[in-house]
């Protein structure tokens, strides 16, 4: 008799439960969902406060923009934005900063309206991105976890589907 093409001596192989492979796959699948829903949030909630800390408290700045860099599109063919840098002062020091909130191609030695913090003048914002209420991204702290919300609920119902939750 001739031993199966994969033979490992003194070793048995034990069956695989499918339903249980499948549950700790889907199951490790969830928690990487919920992990992203949740890091994505918390960054996005963190931002939506620096955005109202600033519209609060910022300070305005004329901003002499330095150069802008091309943002290549996810196939890296297109350009889909600029990042641009600029020189501010503030309370007689000067700083070089990303102009965050514009994506627009600026030309070198342009001005343009700023906002940044007066503990923090590093974090420069332009004027335009704080003069909307409210921003798409403001919607996403919600959108999100109910996303995860809903791949939950389908994951937990095929799974009751398929009998992996019921008692035996």
């Amino acid at each position: 008799m001739r031993p199966p093409a994969i033979y490992i001596r003194g070793a048995t192989g034990k069956p695989v439960d499918r339903t249980r492979v499948r549950a700790v796959v889907t199951g490790s699948l969830l928690a990487v969902v919920a992990a992203v829903v949740v890091v994505t949030t918390l960054g996005m909630l963190a931002q939506a406060s620096e955005l109202g800390r600033l519209r609060a408290q910022g300070i305005p700045v004329s901003v002499s923009v330095t150069g802008c860099a091309g943002i290549a599109s996810g196939t890296g063919i297109t350009t889909v934005g600029y990042t641009c840098r600029g020189t501010f002062t503030v309370r007689g020091r000067r700083f070089d900063d990303v102009i965050r909130g514009n994506t627009a191609l600026l030309d070198t030695g342009q001005r343009v309206q700023g906002v940044a913090f007066p503990t923090a003048p590093t974090r420069l914002y332009a004027s335009s991105s704080l003069r909307t209420s409210e921003s798409p991204s403001s919607r996403l702290p919600v959108l999100l976890p109910a996303l995860a919300a809903v791949a939950l609920l389908t994951v937990g119902w095929r799974l009751a589907r398929l009998g992996f939750m019921r008692r035996s």
